[in-house]
């Protein structure tokens, strides 16, 4: 028999797919550009701080886009295969746990290693540069495949116990939060071993890839190398045990187990609270099938409801804690800036992945092609998800802009000044306006999108993508082309902004009408390519 019979496959299959060279020359290409635009803004400094500002930005946000590979690629990818019955095909062979996962593993990752292994010569450019040596280039291209390796080992592990696609996306999300912030802010609170000296390793920073990533610079490195080998080891270690985990519970829970039990009769209980049962909820649920039938299909869930409003609690808590930890210091506008990202892009974030869940779902199951067969057209089916998001967000976000209206407010309390207030006054008014277009844009793209994926979280990052990464890109250039050519001065950014905005307005206005045409003339088609390859963004405007 093969030596890792599934692997050498996958490998085998990756390699003919042009998604594969596509994710190479993409991530190489913005990586390129995102470089460039740095060098740009940087064009009055020395070369030697240049290419340390470079390195530095373009090495975190490799070392980011790893720690959160895991809920895109591996989060899901052993829950769908129970959820269609055919995980337990492969246990019928003398394939054993391990073959099965790091053959998933590989599966589902090899995107994500080449995407990273693309950017490794691009971080490399500081070097001609000067002011970045050669072993901090090395520390920081292995912490970034450390932390890939790190976070596709937790996908999988939460992917070996989770069933549904939102369930295993937020597991591997949490557990990551839990290891790589939640273990230092314990550890500095309680325990206060950060200030350890010596080869002494703070215990609560050991699995953080933020740790590692500080650690490996020379200032540090020279001080304290067993702090970076010692969290570079443990996050291996842990990957390993992770996987190691999800191998040996696998071949326990693909299978459906009989009824029966405490531990099954509290878990039905759990179940039934939180779908809602007697007579209430029968009220509830008719209430919605008279109002529509995929309204009803979408909105039977009840928690569901309830989830906007626990993560503004967490929020909330969080913000109370940092203003008790940091006082006065923690009433600024940057705060209060931040605090409007996090609330939109978290619900823009989320808002896509509900609109795209059911459908993609459905298209899945093939329930999809089956509710077109009766019935229901595709206007009903459209303002039905509508009706289930509107019930779900509405006033989570109405709350949620009455927050950073105050927030605004609090902020030109702060700033009493010319320039400085308008500058304010334009980046907030901005945000505000753009998050309500862009929820109009992601409701009508994840909709295209959610008909067209097998992959609810994988439909819902391409529909996020689309929507942002054309303004943004229209900003790093316009800003590009600015600082090379002593263009704009002072007021700048007044020009960034406008472009910023309409060409987020532009790519807004053109996705809207492109999904819109696409839901209404190919809705039915679509619904019915079940077993076909699922497409990259690179092929999302030339469907036929």
């Amino acid at each position: 028999m093969t030596f890792l019979p599934i692997v050498s496959r996958e490998l085998a299959v990756a390699a003919r797919r042009k998604a594969t060279h596509w994710t190479r020359f993409l991530f190489a290409l913005a990586g390129i550009l995102i470089s460039a635009w740095i060098l740009a803004m940087l064009s009055g400094s020395f070369p030697q701080e240049a290419a340390k500002v470079l390195f530095g930005v373009m090495s975190g946000m490799m070392t980011l886009y790893c720690s959160l590979a895991g809920i895109r690629f591996t989060a899901d990818c052993l829950s769908v295969e129970r959820r269609e019955g055919t995980l337990g095909l492969l246990f019928l062979t003398n394939l054993r746990g391990h073959d099965v996962i790091l053959g998933k593993l590989v599966a589902s990752s090899v995107d994500a290693f080449y995407g990273v292994l693309a950017i490794v010569p691009v971080l490399a450019l500081p070097l001609l540069m000067g002011g970045v040596t050669f072993g901090e280039f090395g520390r920081m291209s292995l912490v970034a495949m450390d932390t890939l390796f790190f976070s596709l080992s937790a996908g999988m592990l939460i992917s070996a116990i989770a069933r549904s696609p939102q369930s295993a996306a937020w597991g591997t999300l949490l557990l990551l939060l839990a290891v790589a912030v939640g273990m230092p802010l314990l550890d500095s609170h309680f325990f206060h071993s950060s200030g350890t000296t010596g080869i002494g390793i703070p215990w609560g920073f050991i699995l953080s890839p933020a740790f590692a990533f500080a650690a490996g610079f020379d200032t540090l490195y020279s001080r304290y190398p067993w702090h970076f080998w010692g969290a570079l080891g443990s996050m291996q270690a842990m990957a390993w045990i992770w996987l190691a985990l999800a191998a040996m519970i696998l071949p326990r829970t693909w299978q459906d187990r009989p009824s029966g039990g405490a531990a099954e009769g509290l878990r039905s209980r759990v179940l039934n609270w939180l779908r809602g049962t007697g007579a209430g909820s029968v009220g509830f649920r008719r209430g919605l099938l008279d109002r529509n039938a995929y309204f009803w299909l979408s909105s039977r869930q009840r928690w569901r409801l309830w989830m906007p409003w626990l993560v503004l609690v967490l929020l909330a808590c969080i913000w109370v804690w940092g203003w008790h930890e940091f006082k006065e210091d923690w009433l600024n506008p940057g705060i209060y800036f931040t605090t409007g990202i996090v609330l939109n892009l978290l619900f823009r974030i989320w808002f896509s992945a509900e609109t795209c869940r059911q459908l993609a779902e459905d298209h899945h199951s093939g329930a999809l092609e089956l509710l077109l067969s009766t019935p229901l057209t595709v206007n009903e089916i459209i303002t039905g998800q509508f009706l289930s998001l509107r019930r779900m967000f509405a006033w989570p976000l109405a709350v949620s802009f009455i927050v950073q209206l105050l927030l605004f407010r609090a902020t030109l309390k702060e700033v009493d000044y010319g320039s400085e207030r308008m500058a304010w006054i334009c980046c907030w008014s901005g945000m505000l306006l753009m998050t309500a277009f862009d929820l109009v844009a992601l409701f009508w793209v994840s909709l295209w999108r959610g008909v067209t994926s097998r992959h609810p979280n994988r439909a819902a990052s391409n529909s996020v993508a689309l929507v942002f990464l054309p303004s943004w890109g229209v900003v790093l250039m316009v800003t590009m082309m600015m600082v090379v050519g002593n263009s704009g001065g002072g007021d700048g950014w007044q020009t960034v902004m406008a472009l910023w905005f309409l060409s987020g307005l532009i790519t807004n206005s053109v996705l809207c009408v492109w999904a819109q045409t696409k839901l209404q003339q190919e809705f039915r088609s679509a619904a019915q390519r079940r077993f076909e390859p699922p497409k990259g963004l690179m092929e999302l405007f030339t469907e036929k």
